[in-house]
C-alpha cells in the first residue's frame, strides 16, 4: 500500500466459516500448562489465552481446522502462529498442533464442575 511517498505492507487472508462451539474449552499442553479457547465475539474467529506465557490473541480460521494468529489481540499480521485442530466424528475439537515461536501439542480436557450455592441476606 502506498500513502504519498510512504510504502506500507498490506495483506489479505480469506477466512473460513467455523462453528466456534466445536473448539471452545481448555486444552492441556503438559501438566500445569493450559490454553483456553473462547469465542471471538463478532470476529469470525476464536480467542485464546496461554496461561503459562500470558499471551492472548485471535485465531483466524483459514479452513475448518486451520487457524493463524498475529503478534497481538486483533493484530493478524505478520502471522506468528498457526494452529491445526484435530476433530472427532462430530466435528468437535479434541486437540491441536501449535506452530510458532513455541511448538507443542495440546489435548482438550473437560474441567470439573461443582454446583455452589450461598446466601446473602434472603437471597440464595
Amino acid at each position: 500500500m502506498t500513502e504519498g511517498a510512504t510504502r506500507r505492507p498490506f495483506q489479505f487472508a480469506r477466512l473460513a466459516g467455523i462453528r466456534a462451539e466445536n473448539f471452545l474449552g481448555a486444552y492441556e499442553v503438559e501438566p500445569g500448562h493450559f490454553v483456553s479457547i473462547g469465542a471471538g465475539v463478532g470476529l469470525g474467529g476464536l480467542q485464546f489465552i496461554d496461561f503459562k506465557t500470558g499471551r492472548g490473541a485471535v485465531l483466524f480460521p483459514t479452513s475448518p481446522t486451520n487457524f493463524f494468529a498475529g503478534p497481538a489481540m486483533l493484530v493478524p499480521f505478520p502471522i506468528e502462529t498457526t494452529v491445526s485442530f484435530n476433530l472427532d466424528g462430530k466435528g468437535r475439537a479434541t486437540g491441536f498442533a501449535w506452530n510458532g515461536v513455541q511448538k507443542y501439542r495440546g489435548r482438550r480436557v473437560d474441567l470439573r464442575q461443582e454446583p455452589v450455592t450461598f446466601t446473602n441476606g434472603n437471597v440464595v
